[in-house]
């Protein structure tokens, strides 16, 4: 079996910002390089370094803790000198100029990635694109069972993860995460089932209380799907907690790569560098390239 992420240094990721960037500004831009942290650790890291509220410190997408990762991040009234005198451990920052708005989720092109495998035996072939599935990494260890609770209102599950519904209104940001991979696993779970009976789409809906299926081959199998599950559209509407409320989206099935560059087999390992448009997983890409 190969091996990805034996060291952080095996797994590289660079983002690539939409954000225009300026000479002056109330926000300042910087770019965050880390290791052993996931995003959202490194922003409390250093917040809690400044003395500000991790909430004020904007990025467009959480990267994971087992690589080499750099991306953008803004910070509200803040001096260069500060913000680059900060010395911790596995975080370097660099201010790269200021702007006016705050850095959200989603402002990006996409991500270029620089990738290790090791055990391998063999030199991949080229893919131009792959089925655009969800990666582990979107769903965690108890995320999708959380997020179907929400959806069903089954708040007394929620007890064994120490959650209710204060906490949920409370915690937003986190509640949303959960949510979100509960939707996304029932998209992989339908775009799988789609491709098992022959039928090509390009996109398929990400379930909420909006959809509208413009397929009916897709209406089908999706609320196949929502009924193995035991939930329905409108559930998706959370009246205890309204703005949890998820009324849906669409997603390519198929994700288009870039820029893709396959080493030589050396040592029983290859390097592969390629670019991947926001929202699609490396792990995924690299998986469906092996197996090919």
């Amino acid at each position: 079996m190969y091996k990805l992420k034996e060291n952080p240094e095996d797994f590289i990721v660079i983002e690539r910002s939409n954000v225009e960037i300026k000479d002056d500004g109330e926000f300042t831009y910087f770019v965050l390089k880390k290791k052993n942290y996931n995003t959202s650790d490194a922003i409390q890291r250093i917040a809690d370094t400044l003395r500000y509220n991790s909430k004020d410190i904007g990025f467009a997408g959480n990267k994971d803790r087992r690589a080499i990762t750099e991306q953008l991040c803004s910070i509200k009234n803040i001096s260069k000198e500060k913000l680059e005198s900060l010395k911790l451990k596995d975080i370097d920052i660099l201010v790269k100029g200021y702007g006016d708005e705050s850095i959200n989720l989603g402002m990006l092109e996409g991500n270029y990635f620089i990738i290790n495998i090791k055990d391998i035996n063999f030199k991949p072939k080229p893919i131009t694109k792959f089925i655009n599935y969800y990666g582990p990494q979107r769903f965690g260890d108890d995320n999708i069972e959380i997020g179907r609770s929400i959806i069903k209102k089954d708040f007394k599950n929620l007890e064994k993860f120490n959650l209710s519904v204060n906490k949920i209104n409370q915690s937003r940001r986190l509640s949303r995460i959960y949510i979100h991979a509960y939707q996304s696993y029932l998209w992989n779970k339908s775009v799988e089932r789609l491709i098992s009976k022959g039928i090509e789409v390009d996109e398929v809906p990400i379930v909420g209380f909006g959809t509208e299926f413009k397929n009916d081959s897709v209406e089908e199998v999706c609320k196949e799907v929502l009924k193995e599950e035991g939930i329905k559209k409108r559930d998706f509407i959370i009246r205890q907690c309204p703005d949890l409320s998820a009324e849906g989206d669409v997603r390519k099935v198929y994700c288009d790569v870039s820029e893709l560059e396959i080493s030589e087999l050396e040592n029983n390992q290859v390097t592969v560098k390629f670019f991947l448009p926001k929202g699609c997983y490396a792990t995924v890409f690299i998986e469906q390239l092996l197996s090919s």
